[in-house]
């Protein structure tokens, strides 16, 4: 029996009209928040900051409204719920293809 995958739309970060960081200043021991305009900026400020001082926690985008948590992997921005997406497919055809093997 094969199952279809739904796919969902894809929700493009670099879209967003507000950008949200949090991340923890190691300097005074407590979780801040900094908002940005555009996404350059905050990849900027990440990149000035990138010292033992500064860890960065969570980035939001606003879209819709709506504020989505994202990570960026490689050249990629993808939300948490397309992570878990890419993880669930991946963990299906492990096991589909470990059944078969046996």
């Amino acid at each position: 029996m094969r199952i279809m995958r739904i796919l969902k739309k894809r929700i493009k970060v670099k879209d967003a009209t507000q950008y949200k960081l949090l991340y923890n200043d190691a300097f005074e021991c407590s979780i801040k928040e900094r908002a940005f305009e555009k996404l350059k900026s905050m990849e900027q400020w990440i990149s000035r900051n990138d010292n033992l001082s500064t860890l960065v926690l969570n980035r939001y985008a606003l879209i819709d409204n709506q504020w989505y948590a994202f990570a960026i992997i490689g050249n990629k921005y993808l939300t948490v719920d397309e992570l878990k997406t890419i993880v669930s497919n991946l963990e299906f055809d492990y096991y589909k293809s470990s059944k078969t093997k046996k």
